[in-house]
């Protein structure tokens, strides 16, 4: 059995092609993603940075936390 691991089926090893538009597509896909990850880790770095305080009165109802 050949090995054919890594390869992608009909294509020629060491033969250049022209990028296509599934190409492009996922390139604009993977950088909105990056774009998204990127925030998210910003915003949790200033969710960790802050402080959150919680004031209640005594009468409250505390049984219910």
């Amino acid at each position: 059995m050949a090995n054919t691991r890594g390869r992608r089926k009909g294509r020629i090893p060491g033969l250049a092609t022209a990028p296509s538009m599934d190409d492009d597509e996922d390139d604009e896909s993977m950088r909105r993603f990056n774009e998204r990850l990127r925030d998210m880790i910003r915003e949790g770095r200033e969710a960790l940075g802050s402080k959150v305080e919680v004031v209640y009165d005594e009468d409250d109802d505390l049984e219910n936390f």
